[in-house]
């Protein structure tokens, strides 16, 4: 893992050195015959592969996630999500001097969206 320290010195031009580091010397990945393995050997393969790579210690059995524990998973994302623009909407206030019902109502149709 490459680790690098930037100096804040404006938005744009730390943006570029990261971009521009990040960019340095890191060779391509080749993930074709990982991509093969799995084709042809399923969810077996991606669990071997997961296990080799990935969760050394785990006891996985599948891959397949129920579907209760996924909309509990995602009601969780869902709930952080409007504390988190609840925040948000205060840093704007702070700011901005907006007032708060004013700040929720613009973020209003954004908590509303499921994520991605």
């Amino acid at each position: 893992m490459k680790v690098q320290r930037f100096e804040w010195v404006g938005a744009a031009v730390t943006a570029a050195a990261v971009r521009s580091w990040g960019a340095e010397g890191e060779p391509p990945v080749e993930v074709e015959s990982i991509g093969a393995l799995v084709r042809e050997g399923g969810d077996a393969a991606l669990l071997a592969l997961t296990k080799r790579y990935d969760a050394p210690d785990a006891q996985m059995e599948t891959v397949r996630v129920d579907p209760a524990e996924a909309a509990a998973a995602l009601a969780a994302q869902l709930a952080e999500r409007r504390e988190l623009f609840a925040r948000a909407a205060t840093v704007a206030i702070d700011v901005d001097g907006l007032e708060p019902e004013a700040v929720l109502e613009r973020l209003r149709p954004l908590l509303s969206q499921p994520p991605g």
